[in-house]
């Protein structure tokens, strides 16, 4: 019972959120730090529609916000909006129906509209400018170094069509709005009626986004900027994220993709502002796909190929942005969205209902019941619930032929047999006394957080190239990966993207390598906080104060401050200086002297 009672809040701290899990946090943090030097474009971050898990739930009002707010502060990424041209009124919304002028005179009032045969709540005043004013308070709460990051935003163009409506009268005078093209001729009681709608929106696609002010990176950032950060074989035009956020202080960027909106005489026109403020899809080479195209299933035969470096060097310098949208005909289960990841696409989940807790209804708890199924899957780099260092070292072992599974929730049993191949001498020696769990494995899931004690062979990659990799000959604790165990021109190290943790894993699998390999990161000296750079690098944001830190700094001025206590006790108690004691019997003696010699009689005149 008190386990499932701690396992219980995987990714949330409070079931109305709004702060990640101590465990999110950390493996949210040390996949961020890792990937510092790896430029934007090929960042791939956990993505959500906001009108499908957000809008459509609760409706298209500033009331919805708080969600939104939420959503970014568990630390989801990149934020898909669906943005309609409303070919009646010229302007841009958010509501994906016309809103009819007489609907209400109140612009903040909530009402029912219908349109395609589906209804929604929208509020008139409800606009794109309010989305950006969220993110940029969330952005402004944001910007510390420890928390910072980056958000992408998706721009979905669609169309409201302005399509003929037809009314049809009978003879008591109702009428029906059919919201469908009109028929080629009007039978009988039949007329063309053009309804009235409300000018609600932007005439402006990139106007509000001045709401952004400087965090925004736009095209023509990327026109006039000069980076300061080069990563060797990426050799990419975007900034490396430790130069996007902390060189140029930018935290975000616009992009857009326009597959369902429509070129008719009535199409809004991209203006020069609207290119200058805004990264399209195709004019700007960013890869989209979805997941009707079989690009799992062409990921998971890439896992299995032959290994060729070349392949994943190609990779980074012809696509970008790369991004895998899911529907309702195909929607991304937690593992699916998870291999996409690792694949290095981004996911973006784009379906109307996805299962939740058991649960088939949508309610207003929805997108939190959502995100809680994902966001312990939601890493490129870690496996599912991952970083834990909660569990036994006996069961740290947890391999199976197929897959190295992350441990069950019934770990605990000492009769459960995790391992059906036990220790190998030439891949693994597992520590039976010494227990420290906090040294990071690559397994077939992911990263995972082992007993620095087992030995395993190190993941070594070339000092060169980061997409080649190669293993040591011989098995090591992590406390011994800082002597020179890899082979000439290869060090011990971790993946810094998505594409080079592909790469590692397609290396692994080509040489049946079931069993872990670590990796270079840790968090030994501040528990919580995983770094690279061996078992003695230090955490960026805390200092390490252990006893021998402690004793060595204090020890100097504990033994001077001893010292001079041992001299005033020894001259208070025990020293007689002469000065001192015959000065009172001096003084008096030459006052008697002077009176004797100057000595009156009498009252002086």
């Amino acid at each position: 019972m008190w386990l499932w009672i701690f396992l219980l809040p995987v990714c949330l701290a409070e079931a109305n959120w709004p702060r990640l899990s101590t465990r999110s946090s950390q493996a949210y943090r040390a996949e961020r730090d890792i990937a510092l030097d790896i430029p934007i474009d090929q960042q791939t971050p956990f993505g959500i529609s906001a009108n499908r898990l957000i809008f459509d739930v609760e409706g298209y009002t500033a009331d919805s916000l708080a969600t939104l707010s939420n959503v970014l502060y568990v630390g989801i990424n990149a934020i898909m909006l669906d943005m309609y041209w409303n070919e009646y009124t010229h302007r841009w919304q958010l509501c994906p129906a016309p809103i009819p002028e007489d609907a209400t005179a109140n612009s903040s009032e909530t009402v029912k509209v219908s349109w395609q045969d589906k209804t929604y709540r929208c509020q008139p005043s409800f606009a794109d400018s309010d989305v950006y004013a969220t993110l940029r308070d969330y952005i402004k709460s944001s910007n510390i170094n420890s928390e910072a990051n980056v958000v992408q935003l998706i721009l979905n163009l669609r169309s409201i069509r302005n399509d003929t409506v037809v009314v049809r009268t009978n003879t008591t005078g109702n009428r029906t709005v059919a919201t469908r093209p009109a028929p080629t001729s009007l039978q009988t009681g039949m007329v063309v009626y053009q309804p009235k709608y409300m000018e609600v929106g932007n005439t402006s696609l990139s106007g509000p986004i001045s709401t952004l002010n400087s965090y925004l990176y736009s095209p023509r950032d990327l026109n006039t900027s000069v980076q300061i950060n080069v990563t060797s074989n990426y050799d990419s035009e975007f900034p490396t994220m430790q130069d996007f956020m902390f060189n140029m202080y930018k935290r975000t960027l616009i992009s857009a993709i326009n597959t369902d909106f429509r070129n008719t005489s009535r199409t809004y026109n991209l203006s020069s502002a609207d290119r200058d403020s805004i990264f399209f899809y195709e004019d700007s080479g960013f890869t989209l796909n979805d997941t009707s195209e079989f690009v799992l299933e062409s990921c998971r035969k890439r896992l299995t190929d032959v290994f060729d470096s070349n392949y994943y060097s190609q990779r980074v310098h012809t696509t970008k942005f790369r991004t895998l949208i899911d529907s309702n005909e195909a929607p991304l289960s937690r593992d699916d969205a998870h291999n996409a990841l690792q694949c290095g696409y981004m996911p973006v989940l784009n379906a109307s209902w996805y299962p939740a807790d058991n649960k088939s209804n949508i309610s207003d708890d929805y997108t939190g019941r959502i995100l809680n199924r994902y966001i312990p899957y939601s890493y490129w780099s870690w496996g599912s619930n991952e970083p834990n260092a909660s569990f036994v070292n006996k069961t740290r072992i947890a391999l199976d032929q197929d897959d190295l599974r992350t441990r069950d929730e019934d770990d605990d049993d000492d009769n459960d047999v995790d391992n059906p191949f036990g220790d190998d001498p030439d891949w693994q020696e597992t520590a039976e006394s010494q227990v420290a769990e906090k040294c990071v494995a690559m397994k077939q899931g992911g990263w995972a957080v082992e007993n620095c004690y087992n030995k395993y062979r190190l993941a070594c990659k070339n000092t060169r190239n980061p997409f080649e990799w190669q293993l040591s000959e011989e098995i090591a604790s992590y406390f011994s990966t800082n002597q020179q165990v890899c082979p000439k021109n290869f060090k011990f190290g971790i993946p810094h993207s998505s594409t080079e943790q592909l790469a590692l894993r397609n290396f692994l699998n080509a040489s049946q390598v079931i069993y872990p390999v670590w990796i270079d990161l840790n968090d030994i000296t501040i528990s919580g906080c995983f770094v690279d750079g061996g078992p003695y690098a230090e955490c960026p944001y805390k200092r390490a104060v252990t006893t021998s830190n402690l004793i060595r700094s204090i020890a100097p001025s504990a033994v001077v401050a001893v010292v001079i206590l041992l001299l005033i006790f020894y001259e208070r108690f025990f020293l007689s200086t002469p000065i001192h004691s015959n000065r009172r019997r001096h003084w008096k003696r030459v006052i008697n002297q002077y009176y004797k010699k100057n000595d009156y009689e009498g009252v002086p005149s």
